[in-house]
Order: C-alpha cells, then structure tokens, then sequence
C-alpha cells in the first residue's frame, strides 16, 4: 500500500470563513451614505457617561508620600 503525503504550503492561504457569516454582495449597492449624523437608538456612542474601552493598570515606584 502507498500513502501519499499532503504537503503544506509555506506561502499564505486563505483563512476560511467563520460559521454563520454571510455573504455581502457589494455590487447590489448603488451608493454608499454617511448616516452617521441621523438620530438613532444606540448605545454605541462615545460619550463621556459610557464605559471606557480599556482597563489601564498603573503602578507607582519609587514614589514617597510628602509631609
């Protein structure tokens, strides 16, 4: 019996899509429009009052308290 031995190639492959995507046909768009500035319910705004995006850990050396 002969095996044949599947050889990987050492360039770039495509990467497959994840489960659930969907295909977006672009070419069915005529325009493309900025809605950004049209009132919407989201909470994706950035507004002082949201929550920051990242978590910052700071630490202190070689720091004395002054009397």
């Amino acid at each position: 019996m002969r095996k044949t031995v599947v050889q990987k190639s050492a360039g770039w492959q495509t990467i497959p899509k994840p489960k659930g995507h969907s295909y977006l046909d672009y070419s069915r768009w005529d325009r493309v429009e900025d809605v950004s500035s049209e009132e919407e319910e989201d909470d994706d705004d950035d507004d002082d009052s949201s929550q920051p995006q990242y978590r910052f850990r700071v630490k202190t050396v070689g720091v004395r308290a002054v009397k």
